[in-house]
């Protein structure tokens, strides 16, 4: 019998012979040998660790879940404006960690069991390892989602503060026509006070971009003829707007960027002067363009919270239609952050 090159048996006529074995393929000598299988790596903490660090982006869900109905709350609102990340973080901090490790938790010891190991088998700073692997590839945002869920608020924007030190005396100390034009009370004209009023505010609006028309002037001579009748230190003049919150935050809120501020542009802004110690004020309406910026210093703020110690509010007085202060447009833009030789310095 001879083999041929298929490895079967042929008797001397040429026909592949019978047996057992005649047919088979005989295995390929010179073929490479077949690597073997490489083990997988024993589930110690910190093979699993490596092995969840090297998971691709979104490998983890969300670790946090927030409803369609959470939002913030007017504290946190005020926090999330003045881009005060410690207050409004630790607001939220016992539900958040809460969530957190129980969702890491979760992923964990399916995680854990594909790979031959058991979760609970581990002691506690050994979970404590895995579970800070988990929350690194978290990708969840609960202030995102909370902000984006909180609907349009009425909030305030300062141009003034203390109203009354628009208004000053000559370099002698004398006012002119010794009419103190803060107060109209001791024998003020009309006349004597309103003017100096007006010319106050129509500078302080043109400082801030306002093209002084006589439509302009018109709803000065209003906020001044309706609004405070004495202008001291608690009498404010703002901008009144209900917009969405994330438009109207001072600061960031991530702990990271470094933005020092935020520069707005409003087209038909509702401006209002208000007494905060008493409530009197007067709002309208300013045509054209204003523009102003706020940082954390010099935050917008919730014109009416239920717990302030601001004083009175425009809607606490007045009872508003929100909606109505909505202005016709608002651009809101960071302002650019310092260059690195500043910002280390």
């Amino acid at each position: 019998m001879t083999i041929d090159a298929a490895g079967r048996g042929h008797n001397p006529a040429g026909t592949p012979g019978g047996g057992q074995f005649n047919g088979h393929n005989r295995p390929d000598t010179t073929a490479a040998p077949l690597a073997l299988a490489v083990p997988p790596a024993e589930p110690t903490v910190e093979n699993l660790t490596a092995l969840i660090n090297a998971l691709p982006a979104n490998a983890v869900p969300d670790l946090t879940f927030v409803d369609y109905d959470d939002r913030l709350n007017e504290q946190q609102v005020d926090a999330y404006l003045r881009g005060d990340d410690d207050t409004l973080y630790d607001s939220m901090s016992g539900w958040v960690n809460e969530q957190s490790h129980a969702s890491a938790e979760t992923f964990l010891r399916d995680f854990c069991q594909e790979r031959g190991a058991d979760y609970d088998d581990f002691d506690a700073d050994e979970q404590l390892d895995l579970r800070t692997a988990v929350y690194d590839k978290d990708t969840s945002d609960p202030v995102g989602a909370l902000v984006r869920n909180t609907p349009d608020q009425l909030i305030r924007v300062p141009l003034v503060a203390g109203a009354g030190s628009l208004l000053t005396p000559d370099d002698d100390g004398r006012w002119p026509d010794d009419v103190d034009p803060r107060f109209s009370f001791g024998g003020n004209s009309y006349e004597a006070v309103h003017g100096p009023r007006v010319k106050a505010l129509e500078d302080v609006l043109r400082g801030h971009g306002v093209t002084i028309t006589p439509q302009v002037t018109e709803a000065i001579d209003d906020i001044v003829a309706n609004g405070p009748a004495h202008w001291h230190e608690a009498v404010d003049l703002d901008v009144i707007t209900y917009s969405p919150v994330e438009e109207l935050q001072s600061g960031p809120a991530d702990g990271i960027s470094l933005h020092p501020g935020r520069k707005l542009t409003f087209e038909g802004a509702e401006v209002v002067l208000i007494d905060r110690m008493n409530g009197s004020g007067y709002s309208a309406r300013i045509p054209g363009t204003l523009t102003t910026t706020i940082t954390p210093e010099r935050p917008a703020f919730l014109d009416s919270p239920s717990k302030s110690d601001r004083g009175y509010g425009w809607d606490d007085v007045a009872g508003v239609h929100k909606p109505a202060f909505r202005p016709d447009s608002l651009t809101s833009e960071w302002l650019p952050e310092p260059s690195p030789e500043l910002a280390t310095t």
